[in-house]
């Protein structure tokens, strides 16, 4: 369950935005500039609201650091990159017993679609669209609440297929999304769509 109730005021208009949902997976789609990114870095606790509250499963995390609300947020920049893939995916799994059974996992290596070189790669060398792969397996392995996907899933290749099995992935492991996009056709995936205009949000479904 989450419940947002928050104002923030950003260079050209105040974000103004209100969420309550039990939702499992969410859209917020919109323009460049509407507020979708500041959204998402207010409820993982990278920006703090100027009034209002943020609840997790009736508990305020509001004032609780990004750390501890478990929430991932997860953007083109959120990789690690001097980490090989093997530790990267080890960074979210925090358990180096269970990496060979992770790395074993064909779901999650479909959802990777890495050859075995690749795996000794840092995330650096690799293109856009595997660091993203990377970036949103390591998320979910480090069994959040909420992962916050912003504008992450554009750059993969077959998106469509990779979205459809990483969402049923979560829903699985009882892992919420939210996830902000400009390609609206992306709502297929959603239980829930917004539309943000000028930092306010629109049901659309």
């Amino acid at each position: 369950m989450l419940d947002v109730k928050i104002k923030k005021k950003l260079n050209n208009f105040v974000l103004d935005s209100e969420i309550n949902e039990k939702s499992k997976v969410i859209a917020i789609f919109g323009k460049n500039g509407s507020g979708k990114s500041t959204l998402l870095k207010l409820i993982a606790g990278f920006l703090e609201p100027d009034e209002g509250y943020i609840k997790i499963d009736n508990q305020d995390v509001t004032k609780y650091p990004p750390w501890k609300r478990r929430i991932v947020l997860v953007t083109p920049e959120s990789y690690l990159p001097n980490l090989v893939v093997k530790k990267h995916l080890l960074w979210g799994i925090k358990n180096k017993d269970k990496l060979n059974e992770v790395l074993q996992d064909n779901r999650i290596r479909g959802l990777l679609s890495f050859n075995e070189e690749t795996f000794k790669k840092k995330a650096k060398e690799l293109s856009l669209g595997m660091r993203q792969r990377l970036s949103l397996v390591t998320a979910l392995l480090s069994s959040p609440r909420y992962i916050l996907v912003d504008e992450s899933f554009a750059n993969i290749n077959n998106k469509k297929d990779f979205m459809n099995e990483y969402i049923s992935l979560t829903r699985e492991r009882g892992v919420n999304i939210i996830f902000v996009s400009q390609d609206i056709s992306d709502a297929e995936f959603a239980e829930r769509s917004y539309w943000m205009e000028n930092g306010v949000l629109k049901l659309m479904n």
